[in-house]
């Protein structure tokens, strides 16, 4: 008999706040019947509760000070920023795990995992990673289009309802086709596979509950497709990285802090890719000298006071297509004028502030000490009062109406110490929204408080395990955390997690050899111990980088910020 195989189900955003109306309605048939044959409880996420940091915690077993990664952009390589991936995971995945004792996998859609590297098995990456990524199959580097045709790591812009909730449908189907396909290619012990859309289509219609269900039925008939694919005896775990819910005020820190004295605006900016991407549409279609000049005025004035209360250009550009007027618009304005919108908001001067958030995604201060980072406002012998003055500060800050802002501020040093992973990346102090229905806005206004109805994140997921395990072992969930899923799904494999793995097996009173499972040692036994991502090898590090190759990887990086912008993880 061969031993069970895993199967990994990534289903981001999932929580019962809004699974069980699903459950209850019939919906998803298949995901019911794996909660209820299955172990089940909610998880804990990281800190904060956003994709590029949880899902990297989930597949590592390690919490971000551990792996490296805490927000969407990393600031080691570079101190302006830029998207994070797989070079700045600085423990192993579970994958390469696996590899070191013999055991192949399958990995799809995995956020954080671009660029390949190599590994025994096949993966895909999924978020973060630009369209047309390199992919792996059967430990080869291929390219995405000789393999999977039709293979999006993103939704395409839309213009309806209708066609955008079909892109979310593409993709799901997509993510599926593509485990069937490299499933037939490797000989596999672990499969994953993760879907993005169930995240997506909250941040886009989360108000409207028929395109939740339909995006979750059509996920529901994929994971069905997935547990035959992995046969009747396979271990099957459902996991999320966070949930999400309606969120109901905002807070615009970065105004508080300039208020306060700490945070320094400049008006200078960067021209925004949508300014480039209208120019060339404007000047393609040939009509640059027939601008009305009272469509210029009025569009003029409305741009200008939508920057000046805080709606980005991108934002600008998803409600102009929406209407179909995006073209219009960049016909009729002039590049001059597209530039005032950019600038007419306030932008933080990084160099000169003291303490900032740096992004909406952050949920944390980082702190411009002197010796450490650029501009070095506070000295390094006052940056210790000058941190515990602020977590005070922030602890007591109240909306008009009395209402708390935060539920908890920690000081990191205090948590996690100075030396953790990604040290540049890393925010110096956490704060915890109050119910988690306050956005943490990092634009500037005039203003400290606003009202969103707008969906994002929760700090509580869910884990479910369905399979051989539930039946000749027992399973302890309470209180369990995403950095426990690597060590249970060592203990299914038999295999001791490596000392990075920071959380514990679920499984209790296991034995791997009751269904047949036996594991090779790996031939380096302190291998899983010592890979970091400075060890990985990437397929592409033997490339030489021209200016070529920059300006095109400039623009892929450009498309992915515009992606996660629409979905509004990004202001």
């Amino acid at each position: 008999m061969s031993p069970p195989k895993v199967l990994i189900v990534g289903i981001d955003a999932a929580c019962f706040e809004q699974l069980d109306p699903l459950v209850e309605s019939g919906a998803v048939p298949t995901i019911a019947e794996l909660l209820d044959t299955g172990v089940v409880d909610e998880l804990e996420t990281t800190h904060p509760p956003w994709t590029p940091s949880a899902w990297p915690s989930v597949v590592t077993g390690a919490t971000p000070w551990q792996h490296g990664v805490y927000d969407f952009y990393g600031y080691d390589r570079d101190p302006d920023g830029e998207l994070v991936s797989a070079r700045d995971v600085q423990v192993p995945y579970l994958w390469e795990i696996l590899s070191a004792h013999g055991l192949s996998s399958v990995v799809v859609n995995v956020p954080v995992t671009h660029p390949v590297h190599e590994f025994d098995g096949s993966l895909v990456p999924g978020y973060l990673a630009t369209e047309g990524v390199d992919i792996l199959v059967d430990g080869e580097k291929r390219q995405l289009d000789e393999v999977l045709p039709d293979y999006r790591v993103y939704a395409g812009q839309t213009a309806t309802r209708e066609d955008r909730l079909a892109e979310y449908e593409r993709l799901v189907d997509a993510r599926v086709d593509a485990a069937e396909t490299l499933a037939d290619a490797t000989e596999w012990d672990l499969m994953m596979v993760q879907f993005q859309s169930t995240d997506g289509v909250f941040h886009t219609d989360g108000d409207d509950p028929d395109a939740v269900e339909r995006v979750y039925r059509r996920v529901d008939a994929g994971i069905e497709r997935l547990v035959e694919l992995a046969g009747p005896d396979a271990h099957v775990v459902l996991v999320s990285d966070h949930g999400i819910h309606q969120y109901e005020r905002v807070f615009y820190l970065n105004s508080w802090l300039k208020d306060r004295g700490d945070l320094v605006t400049t008006d200078e900016s960067v021209r925004h890719a949508w300014n480039e991407q209208t120019k060339h549409t404007a000047t393609s279609e040939g009509d640059d000298d027939t601008r009305p000049p009272l469509a210029t005025r009025t569009l003029r004035g409305g741009l200008g006071l939508l920057g000046h209360v805080g709606v980005t250009p991108t934002r600008v550009e998803r409600v102009l297509a929406s209407l179909g007027l995006d073209r219009t618009v960049a016909r009729v304005l002039p590049d001059s004028v597209l530039q005032e919108v950019v600038d007419a908001s306030e932008y933080v001067d990084f160099d000169r502030s003291a303490a900032f958030t740096r992004s909406l995604s952050s949920l944390g201060i980082r702190c411009n000490v002197e010796g450490r980072d650029p501009g070095g406002v506070i000295p390094a012998d006052e940056f210790d009062a000058y941190r515990t003055q602020l977590v005070s500060d922030l602890r007591e800050v109240t909306a008009p109406d009395g209402t708390r802002v935060f539920d908890a501020v920690e000081d990191r040093h205090a948590l996690a110490g100075r030396d953790v992973a990604g040290e540049q990346s890393a925010p110096d102090i956490l704060l915890f929204p109050a119910r988690m229905t306050w956005k943490i806005s990092d634009i500037v206004r005039d203003e400290q408080f606003g009202e969103t109805d707008e969906f994002s994140h929760t700090w509580t997921g869910l884990f479910a395990l369905s399979g051989p395990a539930t039946s000749v072992g027992t399973l302890n969930v309470a209180d369990a955390t995403v950095i426990d899923v690597v060590p249970t799904v060592l203990s299914l494999f038999g295999i001791d997690p490596p000392a990075h793995v920071e959380g514990t097996s679920l499984l209790d009173d296991w034995d791997p050899a009751l269904v047949g499972r036996d594991t090779e040692e790996p031939a380096d036994t302190d291998a899983t111990h010592t890979t970091m991502s400075a060890e990985r090898r990437f397929f592409d590090d033997e490339r030489t980088d021209s200016s070529e190759d920059e300006s095109a990887a400039d623009e892929d990086s450009e498309y992915v910020a515009d992606r996660l912008r629409e979905l509004g993880y990004l202001e």
